[in-house]
């Protein structure tokens, strides 16, 4: 759980305390009095006199949007409405909650689309040039007809084109804008496979054709 999420929970509690009768004061003296970090120096400030808006400041101007809305719902409202602000904040903070919960979800099913990404331009590239280095050796190997000889380097960059372009539309696809990372991820790979395979590429073939 990250500690903005933890800060909404704590702060849902401030305000069912509030709804029950607690002032608001004293919901988050109750609230964040055995917490750390800048939930317990809003507890230290409140029982130091500093008045509640002051002690929420941190919270109020801070850069999470979530945090500042219901922090400055506690600021700016009169100890007189307590309950009824323990109410709506009650209601909101849940419904941040639960938007919280969703937007975490669409993150973590993009890292997991990005990561399949990832893996399948890593195994593209490998499998392109394992293909494309052997070309020239399987080629040899004909029973039926004459070899025919190829040219390894065009087939090579051929491919490496192909491998491009393909994990360019795999990117674009799955992982948006770091479509550039699958690509150099399947060159890599590309590279890697190449500089594995290519000694079998140099075995000399045998003309099968010319045998009686």
């Amino acid at each position: 759980m990250n500690q903005r999420f933890k800060t909404i929970l704590l702060l849902r509690r401030v305000f069912t305390l509030a709804r029950q009768g607690a002032g608001l004061a004293a919901s988050l003296v109750e609230t964040f009095r055995d917490s750390g970090g800048r939930e317990g120096d809003v507890a230290r400030k409140i029982l130091l006199g500093y008045p509640v808006p002051v002690a929420l400041k941190e919270f109020a101007e801070g850069s999470s949007k979530e945090l500042s809305m219901l922090a400055g719902l506690l600021a700016n409202s009169p100890a007189a409405s307590a309950q009824l602000i323990g109410r709506k904040g009650e209601r909101l903070s849940i419904v941040l909650e639960r938007w919280m919960k969703l937007n975490e979800a669409r993150v973590m099913e993009r890292r997991v689309m990005e990561m399949r990404s990832h893996m399948m331009s890593a195994v593209l590239g490998a499998v392109v040039a394992m293909l494309a280095t052997l070309g020239p050796l399987v080629a040899g190997l004909n029973f039926f007809a004459p070899t025919t000889q190829l040219n390894g380097t065009a087939l090579l960059l051929s491919s490496a084109a192909m491998v491009v372009v393909s994990t360019l539309s795999l990117g674009l696809f799955m992982s948006g804008r770091r479509f550039y990372v699958d690509i150099l991820i399947a060159m890599a790979a590309f590279g890697l496979a190449v500089a594995v395979v290519s000694p079998l590429a140099n075995v000399p073939t045998v003309n099968l054709w010319g045998i009686k």
